[in-house]
């Protein structure tokens, strides 16, 4: 859902139970494969060294990772100096911020780590943590209508590791792609077309295909920068099941269908509140409402996942239409 605002109100935060769970989902498709981290491991090697544009960066040294329980975020579109001032004075104390795999890896084996290097300055310089979103991949790396994966996992996996080796202690964490239960975003991650949201191209992520390339960049980050953290799902939140959209608790109920994957530290959510105030029933809407996180989290809780949640993106849209 990246044509909402996306410099709403997006709070980080453990969740606990705010009310009963909506209407269940319509009946989906078998799960291909049953998930594992390591399902596309061992990855091959690059052929060649990389090079780096600029080869170091030109950052401060690496704030002190704190581990507050509560952290409240804004997610922007390219954080700098001024929208950082602007977060901070608002009460914010972390940036959610894609760095979109296209422009900083445009060519194989090339990174280009200016703008990233800036994000991060700016950010640093209020005193701002940093969350970094890894999607949105090359056209050279992209296979939006091939069998398998629609992009190279390789080199995804090369490029998550590019960034916490360039980044080491300067993010608090990665969020692996966004949305992988929507077609949209799964196989045409960052597509610029007019009809990027409604036209049916390109299919959902399997759940079990999803976690195996968590698995990938998860070993990647960890080599790289062991302390930082590693976030999956991002789910849009829908009643869908089709072509183009599954249902985001029956995602869930198949990424753990083998219990709890232990390839990432925190699970990411998408909360919108579909027009409706964030008190209503749990039903309301037919379950798409703010209460849907109470779903997600009672999925953890019986799957016995006690890792904590960050909700990645939360809010109101601003355009005209049928948006949440």
């Amino acid at each position: 859902m990246s044509r909402v605002l996306m410099a709403a109100l997006g709070g980080l935060l453990a969740l606990a139970a705010c009310g009963p769970a909506g209407p269940p989902p319509a009946t989906a498709p078998t799960p291909a494969a049953r998930p594992d981290c390591s399902r596309f491991l061992p990855l091959p090697a690059a052929d060649s060294p990389a090079r780096h544009l600029p080869p170091t960066p030109d950052l401060p040294p690496a704030p002190a990772r704190a581990a507050p329980a509560f952290r409240a975020a804004v997610h922007t579109l390219a954080v700098d100096d001024a929208l950082a001032q602007l977060a901070a004075a608002a009460g914010f104390d972390t940036i959610v911020q894609v760095f979109p795999w296209r422009d900083l890896n445009p060519q194989p084996g090339t990174f280009t780590w200016a703008a990233a290097d800036a994000m991060l300055r700016a950010a640093h310089a209020q005193g701002l943590a940093l969350v970094a979103r890894l999607d949105m991949p090359p056209a050279w790396a992209a296979r939006p209508e091939a069998p398998g994966l629609p992009f190279d996992l390789a080199a995804y996996a090369a490029f998550a590791g590019a960034v916490a080796q360039r980044y080491r202690g300067h993010l608090l964490g990665y969020l692996i792609w966004n949305e992988p239960n929507l077609a949209a975003e799964w196989s045409y991650s960052g597509d610029p077309a007019p009809d990027h949201w409604e036209a049916y191209r390109g299919r959902v992520a399997d759940p079990a295909d999803y976690l195996g390339v968590v698995g990938a960049a998860y070993a990647a980050i960890k080599a790289a920068d062991p302390q930082a953290l590693v976030a999956a799902g991002g789910l849009a939140p829908t009643n869908e099941v089709s072509e183009r959209a599954l249902d985001d608790r029956e995602f869930l109920r198949q990424l753990y269908a083998a219990g709890p994957p232990p390839c990432f530290d925190v699970l990411a959510v998408h909360a919108y509140g579909y027009g409706l105030a964030p008190e209503v029933d749990a039903e309301a809407n037919a379950g798409l409402n703010l209460a849907r996180l109470a779903d997600v989290r009672a999925l953890m809780t019986a799957a016995g996942d006690t890792r904590p949640v960050w909700v990645t993106e939360l809010g109101y849209t601003v355009d005209a239409g049928n948006h949440p």
